[in-house]
């Protein structure tokens, strides 16, 4: 399901709102932006279960990456480049097993893409930007003890940060999410949000 589709059909008034309020004069530009994903990078497993990996997974972490910047007020740059990490950061598994290794693959994937000009990576305007990207991609499957390398006022530690929460959130799936493993304050008041979008995204999709 297109991103933008999903954020018309599910989300209530208030944050429809807030986001187009948060792109501002870009509305145009970002909104397109949501949808401009290259599907066939995405890992699926060819199941319509909705508690893997697969792109209904990405769906709903690009979703819940996107109203924790709104909440947070997170500057659209930042958006920019953790929108990239947010659709690709699980396009290197193999299968829906445990496997740390998979965040180092899916950034080798994003940097391939980069280098072969994929149009889904137009926003990447500098291969520092990828690089950003990269190591959030590479640090979300990671013990969150390793971001202490980061000033947590950094642009690097806020994509990582935002990164892991959004994925963390949408735990949600399987039996449990413990909000200890939640980085940021607004993804702490995000729990609850998150158990309901999960269930109004699988109603819709049925």
């Amino acid at each position: 399901m297109k991103i933008t589709k999903i954020i018309e059909k599910i989300l209530e008034p208030k944050y429809k709102k807030a986001i187009k309020d948060y792109f501002g004069d870009r509305v145009d530009e970002f909104w397109e932006e949501l949808d401009n994903m290259d599907r066939s990078i995405l890992f699926d497993d060819g199941t319509e279960e909705f508690d893997g990996h697969n792109p209904d997974h990405i769906e709903r972490v690009v979703v819940l990456g996107l109203l924790l910047c709104v909440s947070a007020k997170a500057p659209l740059e930042l958006w920019r480049l953790l929108l990239v990490a947010l659709k690709y950061h699980d396009c290197g598994r193999v299968d829906n097993q445990e496997d740390p290794a998979h965040s180092g693959r899916s950034a080798d994937i994003v940097q391939k893409m980069y280098e072969s000009k994929n149009a889904a990576l137009a926003s990447v305007h500098a291969k520092e930007e990828l690089e950003m990207i990269k190591i959030a991609i590479q640090h979300h499957s990671l013990d969150s003890k390793l971001l202490t390398a980061f000033a947590k006022d950094s642009t690097q530690y806020q994509l990582c940060a935002y990164l892991k929460d959004a994925d963390c959130l949408d735990r949600v799936r399987f039996v449990g999410l413990d909000p200890a493993y939640l980085l940021t304050p607004h993804a702490k008041k995000m729990e609850k949000f998150a158990d309901w979008f999960h269930s109004e995204y699988v109603w819709s999709a049925e």
